[in-house]
């Protein structure tokens, strides 16, 4: 898994977030992944719709854009 996380950080090509470093990278990459997840699911199970998925979870990404 570490691999992957360095080879991302390392293929970002979103100068902003590459500026975090990697330590902050692989803690904002763990929280995409995990936010993902759980909406993956919520769409999977019919709890909410794609629409608000989508807003969510980019509420999630980036709070002051909500």
């Amino acid at each position: 898994m570490q691999m992957y996380k360095n080879w991302m950080y390392d293929n970002c090509t979103n100068q902003e977030i590459k500026d975090l470093g990697r330590e902050s990278f692989d803690v904002f990459q763990d929280l995409c992944q995990s936010f993902l997840l759980f909406y993956v699911q919520a769409y999977l199970t019919g709890t909410q719709d794609r629409e608000d998925i989508t807003d969510t979870f980019k509420q999630k990404l980036h709070p002051a854009a909500g």
